[in-house]
């Protein structure tokens, strides 16, 4: 069974030497798994490094939501997100009989609210 892993940590990597010569001072790692991130920071800019683990932590666990064209958006959703950031109680609407057809190309938002509400639906038509 595999090793779990203790997720991502700092490490400071020691001077690398050649010939009794410093050829790269001592940097701060950022160790995941097997990946190594380099942060940049040097040997006293230890709080530098953390931020910038706090800064990778954040990014992988809570990655950036994606945006979406505001064409592509369906009407239903829009209005049921607004209703849920309002605290609207009652949503009143018209609900027309269209042909199921012309549903199911066009799409219809009545259909689609009355599918996923989150309050309770008048109908009028």
């Amino acid at each position: 069974m595999p090793r779990r892993s203790k997720g991502a940590r700092l490490w400071l990597r020691p001077a690398r030497r050649k010939g009794g010569r410093i050829v790269s001072n001592a940097v701060w790692i950022i160790i995941d798994g097997n990946k190594h991130i380099a942060t940049g920071c040097l040997r006293h800019e230890a709080s530098e490094a953390e931020k910038q683990l706090a800064a990778y932590i954040a990014d992988k666990y809570q990655p950036s939501r994606l945006a979406k064209d505001i064409d592509r958006i369906d009407v239903a959703d829009v209005l049921l997100s607004h209703v849920a950031d309002s605290g609207t109680d009652f949503i009143v609407m018209g609900g027309y009989g269209h042909s199921r057809l012309r549903e199911f190309i066009l799409g219809g938002v009545t259909h689609s609210i009355l599918r996923s509400m989150t309050a309770p639906v008048l109908l009028s038509h």
